[in-house]
């Protein structure tokens, strides 16, 4: 049963997030088409600071504690977050004064960043770890809220929020797998801290699926790619013609370019010059 009373429109936006850039114009589009916000801590005078009306979390959960380091840790934000849109679960939000959030935006502390930074210590890095954000993160997710975990996925959503259909249930768990990526990553960053690298994890995002690993029996077998900054990663070469791309074709590529840029760097430091190169490859084999 999917009724909803009126109380619980329009809309709600939960919004806590660490980096503010774009987000006052993320809200005010929200805004526009008649969503309430509601924020936490920084990002809540932040947009109250820019004119908009926004609805603090802490007046919902009550006073913060610890420093502020507990207050989106509540059960009223993740009530919001969890409840099903049916009766019994809209009253029970309605008794404790709670809105029930269609949508959840949020970002985290830089925790890389403080672990990569100059004179880190345990308890710096620590400090730079995120729990509140996380945690509404993955109930929103849980919930199947709109969850915007990545600002370059803020306006997507607000197209398809404006144009018709809305946010669909694919678009939806899209968005929820982005989310728990991201989270993962993040969780990451802190166990290989802490472990002091004995726990370690690759993450990779599909580019393609090839035809078949090394051999045809070997199926099924995906390219991903890293986040790398190297601009002749494989990723992006686009495929002109031709059968999908085997682990064979893959690996020639990457052996071509290994080779190219070998002579291409030996030719450059000797002579001052890069001629024309061509190699051919097939089965890892240059010539």
């Amino acid at each position: 049963m999917d009724a909803t009373p009126t109380a619980y429109f329009p809309k709600n936006a939960l919004i806590s997030v660490y980096n503010k850039e774009g987000i006052v114009e993320f809200a005010q589009a929200l805004i526009a088409m008649g969503w309430k916000i509601w924020a936490s801590g920084g990002t809540a005078r932040t947009l109250d600071k820019a004119g908009l009306e926004v609805h603090d979390v802490a007046d919902m959960v009550g006073e913060a504690i610890l420093d502020h380091r507990v207050v989106t840790l509540s059960r009223e934000v993740h009530a919001g977050l969890l409840a099903f849109r049916v009766d019994t679960e809209l009253a029970v939000l309605e008794a404790m004064g709670v809105p029930f959030f269609d949508l959840m935006c949020g970002d985290f502390y830089p925790l890389a960043e403080a672990i990569a930074k100059a004179g880190a210590t345990r308890e710096s890095v620590i400090a730079a770890t995120d729990i509140g954000g996380p945690t509404m993160v993955r109930s929103a997710a849980k919930g199947g809220r709109i969850v915007i975990a990545d600002p370059v996925d803020r306006q997507w959503v607000l197209q398809l929020l404006a144009h018709g259909s809305g946010v669909s249930a694919t678009n939806r768990q899209q968005l929820a797998a982005k989310a728990e990526m991201i989270v993962s990553r993040y969780v990451h960053a802190s166990a290989n801290y802490l472990s002091e690298g004995l726990y370690h994890a690759v993450f990779g995002t599909q580019v393609a699926v090839c035809k078949y690993g090394e051999n045809p029996w070997q199926t099924p077998a995906t390219h991903y790619r890293t986040d790398t900054d190297d601009p002749l990663a494989l990723q992006h070469f686009q495929q002109l013609a031709g059968a999908a791309t085997s682990f064979n074709n893959l690996g020639d590529v990457d052996r071509a370019l290994q080779v190219l840029t070998h002579i291409a760097a030996g030719w450059l430091r000797n002579f001052g010059f890069l001629p024309a190169i061509a190699v051919g490859v097939k089965h890892g084999n240059a010539c």
